[in-house]
């Protein structure tokens, strides 16, 4: 009985000794993947320092949006190292609009300023010189006016818009509000609430809006894109806008644009938000960012050179007192 009492008692320390051997490679184990995954955040912080590329120095660059019923400017700089950017100095430029010449001269400190209205569904091409640098060239065309049946709901603060015209003329579709105050103060909203499955996410983010029997999760920061494929399906679109900040001068109206986009215009405009949205510091999707892009279509050059058509919608405030939307 003492041997097999002893052997019983030997046995039993055995199999605590592996089961607590086992629970120490479990534990050792897990604190192995938390310091693995410590030292990946660690290693991933948030610093994003592009330099620009070396072939994308000493080259003009161009900046320039025609609107319709609005003059033509075109802004011209020189990019002589990675930060450095001055207006450019004595540039030879033509401007034509469907082959023919509407502008041909030399222009000083950078800019041109052309007393002449774009026109929808013109195509407008650009070519510049300037002493030391490449010969530029863009080319764009300005989308027709884009018109829809706008509505706005004062006590629910909801915008719809219904029945839009021009929908298959392959543009994509921006759309922005901006509250309108005495003094001629204008403040664009910083939050689109709204849930259409047409909506392009690039700007979605999390947020809820619950007012007058009304709730919305999910917001579009300071803007709504409307894909050139999804624009066709688009028959009805209904957001509210919002913002926080207070506005000392009282409320007057509300301003609706919607932008008719060239491919040009959409593109530059998505890419420079995306490089403009860099994760903070303490977020972890930073660990699987990568900076983009932004759109150019200077040939020989950098910049934009983008054509649009804005509709602008005007609604009026009566009875506000609360300025904070």
């Amino acid at each position: 009985p003492a041997k097999i009492f002893c052997r019983g008692y030997y046995t039993g320390i055995s199999k605590r000794i592996k089961k607590g051997g086992r629970r120490m490679k479990k534990a050792l184990s897990e604190v192995t993947h938390f310091l693995l995954l410590c030292l990946l955040v660690s290693a991933c912080t948030i610093d994003y320092d592009v330099d620009i590329p070396s072939s994308s120095i000493n080259k003009l660059v161009l900046s320039a949006c025609l609107e319709t019923e609005s003059p033509i400017i075109c802004k011209f700089y020189t990019c002589k190292s990675n930060d450095k950017y001055d207006p450019a100095k004595e540039v030879n430029v033509t401007l034509k609009e469907d082959g023919q010449i509407i502008y041909q001269g030399i222009i000083n400190q950078g800019e041109l300023k052309l007393d002449y209205l774009p026109k929808a569904g013109k195509k407008y091409t650009i070519l510049a010189q300037s002493d030391g640098f490449m010969e530029i060239s863009a080319e764009t065309k300005i989308p027709p006016l884009l018109t829809c049946k706008p509505g706005f709901d004062q006590e629910k603060s909801m915008v719809t818009l219904s029945d839009f015209s021009e929908k298959h003329n392959g543009n994509s579709l921006w759309i922005t509000a901006s509250s309108l105050h005495e003094q001629d103060i204008t403040v664009q909203y910083q939050e689109l609430y709204s849930y259409n499955r047409l909506i392009d996410n690039v700007n979605r983010e999390e947020g809820s809006y619950v007012n007058n029997n009304i709730a919305i999760t999910g917001f579009y920061k300071s803007f709504i894109r409307i894909k050139k494929t999804n624009v066709p399906l688009l028959d009805e679109l209904q957001f509210v806008p919002f913002y926080e900040q207070k506005v000392s001068e009282k409320m007057t109206g509300i301003e609706i644009d919607i932008i008719n986009a060239s491919n040009e215009y959409d593109q530059y405009c998505r890419t420079y938000y995306q490089a403009l949205s860099i994760p903070s510091s303490g977020d972890l999707s930073g660990m699987f960012f990568q900076p983009s892009t932004v759109y150019s279509n200077v040939n020989n050059g950098l910049g934009i050179f983008a054509g649009r058509s804005v509709t602008k919608y005007l609604f009026s405030i009566t009875n506000q007192s609360d300025n904070k939307q």
